[in-house]
């Protein structure tokens, strides 16, 4: 049961209209500033290639600084997506003999300045695109008033043994998905099957987050919630340092992204007054910096280390070593790796363009892997083919989300594309000032997808989307929706 906005006029959204015409300006400097870009793409060495990796940087950061001005962090998040496998390009502005990657076959890419002035154009396009259908999007703003308290609304949740149960499921499928080695034991190139892929479920890892999202819903809409805080901790904290730091993965990256984005847009607003009071209101935008810092660091350091502690002593010169190795050469440059290969096909090659049968391809490959083998089906995008595959000869996997656009409809479509992109990412930002939980949900799978989605592929958003489909059926079946006193009501 959901609040009646109606009802409670102090909680239905506004617009702020000098926000708004803020946000057309912007949406339209940035959509000039992409058309420019499609024109120096005819022309990638007009401008040296510092000056045009430094163009692409200052778009990026000043997007940045201006969506978190605007409290925007769900389209901050994915904006951050996005520049992080091309952040690592700022080193051409400070080193001549500097390379993007080093790969005995991405090297001489890396030094071409064609290509690489090629690579930055292509990334502003995007990036451009990305912006402005962002602040294109009509943003609200949550006006409460301060003297009025949101009553407490019956609304439907799990029982304690339900919530429970769910929980368990979440673990179980996130031990499914979990490599059986650790750190310690195993380096990061190693053959590391899990008990997921060999059932063939890939997806395993993903739809426990999915599941997690949709109990952390639960508890926002729960009035006792302690035991369920109890459990659900539990749970979470296993995942993320038993199941996957020990063992050198990173896949927690996005559950622990999700649950904060989630938790500063639906989660309890005590603690926010509290600061307010003590003159902390920008606590918000420091606290999500911090994060996204923190969680960066963490996550390159953890790459270094899994690919160097095999079966041998690691000392601190080795840590060092890695710790400034990571911050160069990470997951995310490996996905900007894509970046630099189509580049070096527009400057050197005749791009072969699919118009659109790429995205054919993702709903024929809709049915699981378990499914499609069990009925002799082969899915045209699976573990051994897809974007992430298409350029195998430089980087053994992941992509970057210009790279699907432009490969089906040019640079022109991907600027057209990535607007629409921005609009959806707008859109779906404007959801946390929702009380409804199937919208929460939306801004959730979002949320705790982004990592997979913009660094691995589309087909992990559509697996996610499709886990949240199942999961929020599921739970409107077993939730049981209880007044203050703990008599049920009607669910609706």
């Amino acid at each position: 049961m959901d609040v009646d906005l109606q009802k409670y006029p102090h909680n239905v959204p506004h617009f702020d209209a000098s926000s708004q015409n803020a946000g057309l300006l912007a949406a339209i400097t940035f959509l000039s500033v992409g058309v420019v870009s499609l024109g120096m793409m005819s022309n990638v060495t007009l401008l040296p290639v510092g000056v045009c990796v430094l163009i692409f940087n200052t778009t990026a950061w000043v997007g940045l600084a201006l969506l978190l001005i605007r409290g925007m962090y769900f389209a901050t998040f994915y904006v951050a997506l996005f520049y992080l496998p091309l952040s690592s390009s700022l080193g051409y502005v400070f080193a001549e003999d500097y390379v993007f990657w080093l790969s005995s076959r991405a090297i001489p890419l890396g030094r071409d300045p064609e290509i690489v002035s090629a690579m930055m154009w292509v990334g502003e396009i995007g990036l451009c695109g990305l912006l402005a259908g962002i602040f294109f999007k009509k943003q609200e703003r949550q006006i409460q008033n301060g003297e009025m308290k949101k009553p407490f609304v019956p609304k439907a949740v799990l029982s304690i043994p339900w919530f429970s149960l769910f929980s368990l499921f979440a673990l179980f499928l996130s031990w499914g998905a979990a490599p059986e080695q650790t750190i310690f034991n195993e380096a990061y190139g190693a053959q590391r099957f899990t008990r997921a892929s060999s059932a063939g479920f890939n997806a395993g890892a993903l739809s426990s987050y999915v599941l997690l999202i949709l109990l952390q819903l639960d508890i926002h809409r729960t009035k006792n919630k302690s035991l369920k805080v109890a459990v659900f901790g539990f749970v979470v904290v296993y995942i993320v340092v038993f199941l996957q730091l020990l063992r050198g993965d990173r896949e927690s990256s996005g559950l622990i992204a999700g649950l904060i984005l989630v938790q500063l847009a639906f989660g309890s607003k005590q603690i926010q007054k509290q600061l307010k009071a003590a003159g902390l209101a920008i606590w918000k935008k420091l606290y999500v910096m911090t994060f996204l810092i923190v969680l960066v660091a963490s996550f390159a350091f953890i790459g270094s280390f899994r690919s160097e502690a095999t079966n041998r002593t690691v000392t601190v010169d080795d840590v060092t070593e890695m710790l400034v190795r990571a911050l160069r050469q990470n997951t995310w440059t490996a996905a900007g790796v894509n970046n630099l290969a189509l580049a070096d096909e527009v400057v050197n090659q005749t791009p072969e363009y699919f118009f659109g049968k790429t995205y054919i391809d993702y709903f024929l490959s809709l049915p699981p892997a378990f499914l499609a083998r069990a009925i002799g089906y082969e899915r045209p995008i699976n573990r051994f083919s897809g974007p992430g595959l298409w350029y195998r000869h430089l980087t053994n996997g992941g992509t970057h989300p210009i790279i699907v656009p432009f490969k089906n409809f040019g640079a022109v479509g991907l600027l057209v594309f990535m607007c629409g992109l921005g609009l959806l990412i707008g859109f779906i930002n404007s959801f946390n000032a929702s009380s409804v939980l199937s919208t929460q949900l939306i801004y959730g799978v979002f949320a705790v997808s982004g990592f997979k989605w913009f660094w691995y592929g589309d087909m992990n958003l559509i697996r996610a989307c499709m886990a949240a489909i199942i999961f929020y059926t599921i739970y409107i079946c077993f939730a049981c929706a209880r007044k203050a006193g703990g008599s049920p009501v009607v669910l609706h």
